[in-house]
């Protein structure tokens, strides 16, 4: 954050900000520190809400909006880990799947996403085993 203070980089600054202000939000809710998977949740979600964003901006012809919006989401991605790739994820799905996940989709997605622990979207996740379980 110093450092796009200092470079004067506004956009960027504004959203740090309000990235700080949505985890001091989440820790008076909870009344205690957040864990560093609750930070990663955190940070998922505020993608999420971009991503919604942009759709509903491109609907309406607001370009300019939907590209601010994509800004923010690479800010945020900054700070995240680095998602695993599609392969290695589709590896843990068949592991999770053959080892008796199922074909219960819920389940199946469940399982997953706890064992890539924040490492994945959980809509990417829910579209492989999707797919999976057609086959």
């Amino acid at each position: 954050m110093t450092q796009a203070l200092k470079n004067g980089d506004k956009p960027t600054l504004s959203v740090l900000r309000m990235i700080l202000s949505q985890i001091n939000y989440a820790r008076i809710d909870k009344k205690e520190d957040l864990s560093d998977d609750e930070l990663i949740l955190l940070l998922r979600k505020e993608i999420k809400k971009r991503q919604e964003s942009v759709v509903l901006y491109k609907k309406g012809q607001r370009e300019e909006l939907a590209e601010k919006e994509l800004q923010e989401i690479a800010v945020i991605k900054k700070y995240l880990p680095e998602e695993i790739s599609e392969e290695e994820l589709i590896k843990i799905i068949n592991k999770i799947a053959d080892s008796g996940g199922g074909d219960n989709p819920g389940k199946l997605i469940g399982m997953v996403l706890a064992e890539v622990k924040g490492k994945a979207d959980g809509s990417r996740v829910a579209a492989l085993v999707k797919e999976r379980i057609k086959k």
